[in-house]
Formats: C-alpha cells, sequence, structure tokens
C-alpha cells in the first residue's frame, strides 16, 4: 500500500491549530491510498496501515538527485496520468484522514521482516531516568537481516536502560546491543543523523 497527497503548502498549513495537538502529522483533503490492483484507488478515510508517501508536486516543479539520474527515475511515476514522487519516507493514515510521517526510509530498521521505526523506540528510551540523548539504528546481521542498537548519551547504567525496554517496548523494538557516545552526530539544523552513528561506532 502506498500513501499519496498533495505537494502543495497549503496542505501542511491549512490548519495549523490541529498540528498542535497531533504531533507528526500532515493533514489535508487531497490525501488518497493506492491500493496493490493497479488503477484502482479508495477513499484514505478510515486506514492506518502504514506505507510509502507519494506527493503530487505542482506542474512546474521538478526534481533530481545529483550525479544518480536511476535513483532519480526510480524516485517519478505516473499513476492516472499524474506525476507523482517519492522520497521513500514511510507514513500512515489515521481514521480521521491525517496523515503521519514515520520518519526517514534511510533510518528504518528491518530485523526478522519486521518493520522497526527509530522514533518509537527512543520516545520510550529517552524517557528513561538517565538517558540524555539516544540514536537508534540497525545494523546488518545474519540471522534477522538487521539487528536494532541504540547509542545513548548520559551516565544511565545499562542494565537500567534494558530493564525499562523490556517493560515497556515488544521484544523486537528492544536492542539488542547499547554504546555510549559523549554526543551524536547532527546535522546543520540540529537534527540527529542516526546513518552516521554505526560508522562512528566502527560498526560500518
Amino acid at each position: 500500500m502506498e500513501i499519496l497527497t498533495s505537494g502543495h503548502a497549503e496542505v501542511l498549513a491549512r490548519r495549523s491549530a490541529a498540528a498542535l495537538h497531533r504531533r507528526g502529522l500532515v493533514e489535508g483533503d487531497r490525501v488518497a491510498v493506492t491500493l496493490p490492483v493497479a488503477g484502482q484507488r479508495a477513499d484514505a478515510r478510515s486506514r492506518t496501515d502504514a506505507g510509502v508517501i507519494w506527493c503530487e508536486p505542482p506542474a512546474w516543479s521538478e526534481f533530481a538527485y545529483w550525479g544518480d539520474p536511476a535513483k532519480t527515475a526510480s524516485a517519478w511515476r505516473a499513476a492516472d496520468g499524474v506525476r507523482e514522487f517519492t522520497v521513500g519516507d514511510p507514513g500512515r493514515l489515521d481514521e480521521d484522514g491525517y496523515l503521519f510521517i514515520d520518519g526517514r526510509r534511510e533510518d528504518l530498521v528491518i530485523t526478522g521482516g519486521v518493520n522497526v521505526y527509530p522514533d518509537d523506540v527512543e520516545s520510550v528510551l529517552l524517557a528513561c531516568p538517565g538517558v540524555d540523548q539516544v540514536a537508534v539504528f540497525g545494523v546488518d546481521d545474519e540471522q534477522w537481516g538487521q539487528r536494532v542498537c541504540a547509542a545513548i548519551v548520559g551516565d544511565v547504567a545499562e542494565a537500567d536502560v534494558r530493564a525499562w525496554a523490556a517493560e515497556r517496548l515488544a521484544g523486537y523494538k528492544r536492542p539488542e546491543d547499547y554504546y555510549r557516545l559523549d554526543d551524536l552526530p547532527r546535522t546543520g539544523s540540529g537534527k540527529v543523523r542516526r546513518i552516521a552513528v554505526p560508522g562512528m561506532l566502527g560498526l560500518a
């Protein structure tokens, strides 16, 4: 299943008051769901399955990955005569038609065929006393494809954060390995660069 929404700024800003009460969402009237059957679409209301977000950009817009025509080509498609674009990020619709962005595709951890969204795990671990910062990421695993790991900044004991996670997270979401860092790598805008953490730890 794929989630489709308009790329116009009005969709992001139409009801800014609602965003204050629903963190992590994008809302608009032109949200639809592409079903697995080719060419078939359905009303997005009441659909809660996770999928890939596709956008219908303005006719004048164009986007390309620098020096990577193959990646650019895979990011565009034509559906029912409409040009659509994706960066591969996962999202979902709630019962009211609100679109939630569940993170970045590059950050998604797939372990044993199950998707683990780092944000979900990090929000739980950050509530543990002694955890100041945390980045959850995946590393290659021969048995599971990837295993969930966490880099922690803070003075919490590993045993304490493991016990905290065991009480609050499903088994497949619990980090297998914990690493301690003095600080986390961040972008120029201050966002954690999860994809850079394995390299810092010598795991990539």
